[in-house]
């Protein structure tokens, strides 16, 4: 692809990782989302008298994110820990970390849907200004997943 086809297309090169290899970073969603057509009232209904286990729900719910992808999100705002270890006075440095929790809840305004579980093995990686986060989910029965964080080693 051509840098100009990439940026018309939402993409935007990177630089390299490693010796060949390279990625191209997604600046917005291929398309708008349409508003799902679903109502909670109704699904209940469908579920009385239904075994919990048996029912399967509507992919409608979900946001098309992995859960992966939302722990990442979390580390958005890691320039306060940076930030918190420059600093003398153990207050401020408290400051900056509670600034720092607090900041995951950012991510997630106005969002209702849930992000999809993980398969065993999936990956994600974020390039995030000065940091690398990896993340793996690692346990295939539940939420399991392991993350290092490139930039505090």
């Amino acid at each position: 692809m051509e840098e100009e086809e990439c940026q018309s297309e939402g993409f935007k090169k990177s630089s390299s990782l490693g010796r060949d290899l390279s990625w191209m970073s997604r600046t917005q969603l291929p398309a708008l989302a349409p508003k799902p057509d679903f109502s909670v009232w109704s699904f209940v209904k469908q579920c009385i008298g239904k075994d919990l286990t048996k029912i399967s729900m509507p992919v409608a719910i979900n946001e098309p994110l992995s859960f992966l992808q939302r722990v990442a999100e979390c580390m958005e705002y890691s320039e306060l820990l940076t930030s918190a270890v420059e600093q003398p006075d153990p207050i401020r440095r408290m400051e900056y970390i509670c600034a720092f929790a607090v900041s995951a809840a950012s991510s997630n305004f106005n969002r209702i849907g849930k992000p999809f579980n993980p398969l065993l093995g999936e990956t994600y990686e974020l390039h995030h200004g000065n940091f690398i986060f990896v993340a793996e989910q690692v346990c295939e029965i539940c939420l399991h997943f392991c993350f290092h964080n490139y930039a505090y080693i």
